[in-house]
């Protein structure tokens, strides 16, 4: 069976150090470990290489935000190697102190609504989650100039750090198992 590991984001120079834009940075740090490359596909960004003899995905949506489910659904449709049991979506999540991740089998979006349009596109909730927090701002109503600002200087240190255990939680979970990067990440 292979792995897809979905990276949520908002494509362009624009979004690109955002903190709506973890998810695309943690697999862009994943490919560059494994020495993959991303090449255009329908509405996503997509790299294949392997992990121990068994397909691994590297998929970016390329339908902004809101529309993230379209592309994974459009690429899923192809694919007969993957199971829910491994799909990871990785995503900057406002509950989480910035910084702190978070692997957790199923469960709703949160409010977050690339998760939700992955939710409804796939008709399931039944895949990993890995959040990565992002904090959030003092009033509802900035969530979301918030979520597509950038980082202070001081956020940015521990993000750094995050998208590495971030990519260390993923490979621990397809090398190992989920469970086990549960516990050594989750903490």
């Amino acid at each position: 069976m292979g792995f897809l590991i979905v990276g949520l984001g908002n494509p362009g120079k624009k979004y690109e150090k955002t903190r709506h834009n973890l998810g695309f940075n943690v697999v862009d740090l994943l490919a560059e470990r494994l020495k993959q490359s991303f090449q255009e596909k329908e509405n996503y960004l997509i790299s294949a290489g392997e992990i121990n003899n068994f397909p691994l995905y590297l998929l970016k949506p390329l339908t902004f935000m809101n529309r993230s489910g379209l592309a994974v659904k459009n690429f899923i449709k192809y694919k007969n190697d993957i199971n829910e049991r491994n799909i990871f979506v990785v995503y900057d999540d406002l509950d989480l102190p910035v910084g702190k991740i978070r692997l957790k089998w199923n469960g709703g979006s949160g409010g977050h609504r690339g998760v939700n349009s992955i939710i409804e596109n796939l008709a399931t909730k039944n895949f990993y989650h890995l959040k990565i927090g992002i904090d959030k701002p003092p009033l509802k109503e900035l969530v979301e100039s918030y979520v597509l600002g950038n980082f202070s200087k001081q956020e940015y240190e521990f993000i750094e750090v995050a998208k590495e255990r971030a990519v260390e939680c993923l490979l621990t979970a397809i090398n190992e198992s989920p469970t086990k990067a549960m516990n050594i990440f989750n903490g």
